[in-house]
């Protein structure tokens, strides 16, 4: 497959990529913590900055990525981590090694649960009345 701008890939975060991540997300508590009016100024949380709330990133991690700009299989593209942030990847190459977008593994159902979800549903007519120009007719 050739990746274009909006497809959706996956991306493996690297060593780097979960270090920066990680320093920039802190806890719910903390904030709290840092936005009571006793804490020294250089520690406060200023009053209406972005926390980057979230799960800890490991290296090898994967997560989904949007296709922002690309020059063959060299892609650029926003991740969509589990948290409030996103991580921004340049010149990443198509690949399985951590720092690398690959495409998601296709699900392909097996013909016996394509033949249960297309199974017809047997259905009865209901009579209904129904007046036609000033005439009572039946819909059956």
């Amino acid at each position: 497959m050739e990746p274009t701008l909006g497809r959706i890939v996956i991306y493996k975060v690297s060593a780097r990529d979960a270090l920066y991540i990680n320093s920039l997300r802190t806890t719910n508590l903390d904030v709290a913590t840092r936005m009571e009016s006793n804490m020294p100024d250089n520690v406060q949380w200023p009053k209406g900055s972005q926390a980057h709330l979230g799960f800890n990133v490991s290296e090898g991690d994967e997560f989904p990525m949007i296709i922002v700009g690309l020059a063959s299989s060299v892609v650029d593209g926003q991740v969509f981590l589990n948290g409030t942030d996103t991580l921004w990847v340049v010149n990443a190459h198509e690949g399985y090694q951590t720092g690398q977008w690959h495409w998601p593994t296709r699900v392909i159902e097996t013909t016996a649960e394509c033949a249960e979800e297309t199974k017809p549903v047997e259905t009865k007519p209901t009579e209904r009345k129904v007046k036609k120009h000033g005439k009572e007719t039946s819909n059956v």
